[in-house]
């Protein structure tokens, strides 16, 4: 008899359960990676999405901005002269508003920038900009920036060069306000060590190391350099920078925050007024051709009138004694000869209440008693619309002299024990002997020119503070 056949195993057939099992896991496989993908698309583009609004948010800050430097600009040239400079724009009583468009992104990305000025003929007009961008998918973002303005200082700095300042000896700088309640017309403060700050600020814009060298001068204030490190400020045994109050300890004696690098300035040129009487080179004392055959003092000008005079030359000499009265302007254009000599004894006197400002290209040399000023260094300014070097300016005496200087490109040479307050600005400066330099911190609020800068900066962020600009800037 045969042997029985051995049991085979069940076949998997079409409803088997393990075929089933892997079904299900693949269907749930399938499910999860459609979730997945659904939530990573979503995130994608919600990412996308903030992506563009991040770039929409920086290009309408840009705008924003746009908007302020065309306001600052408007401005700016209105107070130089320019009638054109509100060209262009909706003028309603003190407003004027402007709409700059056309700003394409691409990819049908659209940019408005939108202006408007409060007070715009005023001392301190007000700039509010709103930058305003849209895309075709909806998307949108916006930027309001509000600035306000005030008269920019041509003298911010104690003593500012285009290259080289160097000093030896005994000299110093400090700071001090001639004019602490900014009244005109009460009298100015002088500067004493009572009085005195420790605020100078001390620039050169040259990239040399070191372009500033101050040996063991000390610096109660501030210095910026050119230069991208502290090598563009050189300075000796017992040279300092910052406070008084410092402990002295080596050649290099630095407070923090004292030293700034990579300063940059700009230099205007000068522009001389017009409307001068010329008149021949004028001495004194001179010799007269009727009594008293001698002549050692004499005024220019006269109290609350404006002189201007234009000559080759003046020459003070000896006992000489020339009072200024009122505003007087002189001119002096040539640029290859020594335009102004005052030496010896002699001297020019500012009278209570006058001002004397010198234009020059060329030479200027004052010792001796010098030029006499009771009162703002502001009221003694010398201008130099020279645009090439060759220039020299040389304060030499033991008085104290008080004023401003605009030379970019003459050198300044203070010798000897000379005081000098006020600001300066030249091409290079050389401070010897043991003189004192005081920047007169009152020239920060003062302005030539009539240009502004912007006094306060900030983002308008509210609807309701939004909301009185916007019918200006809207469409």
């Amino acid at each position: 008899m045969s042997p029985a056949p051995a049991p085979s195993s069940p076949s998997a057939g079409p409803c088997s359960p393990e075929r089933g099992g892997v079904l299900i896991t693949a269907l749930i496989f399938v499910a999860l990676i459609g979730v997945s993908l659904v939530s990573y698309m979503t995130l994608t583009r919600t990412t996308a999405d903030l992506s563009h609004r991040s770039v929409y948010r920086t290009a309408a800050h840009d705008l924003a901005e746009t908007g302020l430097e065309h306001g600052l600009w408007a401005i700016n040239q209105t107070n130089d002269g320019n009638a054109a400079a509100w060209a262009g724009w909706t003028v309603d009583g003190n407003l004027a508003r402007r709409k700059f468009d056309r700003f394409d992104f691409a990819n049908g990305v659209t940019g408005t920038a939108y202006v408007l000025v409060e007070n715009y003929t005023s001392a301190t007009p007000t700039v509010i900009a709103r930058g305003l961008v849209t895309s075709g998918a909806g998307l949108s973002s916006e930027k309001w920036l509000r600035i306000t303005t005030t008269a920019r200082s041509v003298f911010a700095y104690g003593l500012l060069a285009r290259q080289s300042i160097v000093m030896s000896g005994g000299a110093w700088m400090d700071s001090w306000i001639s004019n602490p309640d900014n009244n005109d017309s009460t009298p100015a403060q002088a500067w004493s060590a009572g009085v005195a700050l420790e605020n100078t600020r001390l620039a050169s814009v040259s990239s040399a190391t070191p372009s500033i060298s101050i040996g063991s001068a000390d610096i109660y204030g501030t210095v910026s350099v050119g230069a991208s490190t502290s090598a563009g400020l050189a300075m000796d045994w017992g040279g300092q920078v910052g406070p008084s109050s410092m402990p002295i300890a080596g050649s290099y004696n630095l407070a923090p925050g004292a030293l700034s690098t990579n300063f940059t300035a700009s230099f205007e040129d000068v522009e001389v007024p017009g409307g001068a009487t010329v008149r021949s080179p004028y001495t004194l004392p001179r010799g007269l051709t009727v009594a008293p055959w001698y002549l050692n003092r004499e005024t220019i000008g006269s109290p609350s009138a404006t002189t201007i005079l234009q000559m080759d030359q003046m020459t003070i000499n000896n006992d000489g004694e020339l009072t200024i009265a009122g505003d007087v302007i002189l001119i002096f254009p040539p640029d290859h000869i020594t335009t102004l000599t005052v030496t010896g004894a002699a001297s020019i006197k500012l009278a209570h209440g006058a001002s004397l400002t010198i234009y020059t290209p060329g030479n200027i040399n004052i010792s001796g008693a010098g030029v006499i000023n009771n009162g703002y260094p502001k009221d003694f300014q010398i201008w130099s619309p020279r645009t090439t070097t060759g220039q020299s300016i040389t304060l030499e005496g033991s008085g104290a002299l008080y004023g401003v200087i605009y030379a970019p490109y003459a050198d300044l040479s203070l010798p000897g024990d000379t005081d000098f307050g006020g600001s300066a600005i030249v091409n290079s400066a050389n401070l010897s002997g043991s003189g004192a330099y005081h920047f007169d911190e009152s020239l920060l609020n003062y302005s030539e020119g009539g240009s502004m800068r912007i006094s306060n900066y900030q983002e308008i962020s509210s609807a309701a503070d939004r909301a009185p600009y916007l019918p200006y800037m809207s469409n």
